[in-house]
C-alpha cells in the first residue's frame, strides 16, 4: 500500500485537549475516520472545534510516504482504497 501526501475533506467530530497537545478526530466525506495529534496552540489558532470543516494536509513525518509499510504505522489511520 502506498501512502502519499494528500488533502482530506471532512468534518471535525471531536477535539480532546490535553496539557500540551490535542487529539483531533475527523470524519471524512466518504465516512472514514482519522485521528491526529496536534498542539493546543494549533487548535486555538485554527479555531478547530466540533462541526468545523477544515482541509487538513497530511504526510507521514520524516517520510515521503512512497514506501511506507502500513504495518509500521498507526492502524487507527489506515484507510482502505475503494
Amino acid at each position: 500500500m502506498k501512502i502519499s501526501a494528500r488533502k482530506y475533506r471532512g468534518t471535525v467530530s471531536k477535539v480532546t485537549k490535553g496539557a500540551v497537545n490535542s487529539e483531533l478526530n475527523l470524519t471524512l466525506t466518504g465516512g472514514d475516520k482519522i485521528a491526529a495529534i496536534i498542539t493546543n496552540e494549533s487548535v486555538d489558532t485554527l479555531g478547530l472545534k466540533e462541526g468545523k470543516k477544515p482541509v487538513p494536509s497530511s504526510r507521514p513525518a520524516g517520510d515521503s510516504g512512497k514506501n511506507l509499510d502500513p504495518k509500521k504505522i498507526s492502524t487507527r489511520n489506515v484507510l482502505r482504497q475503494r
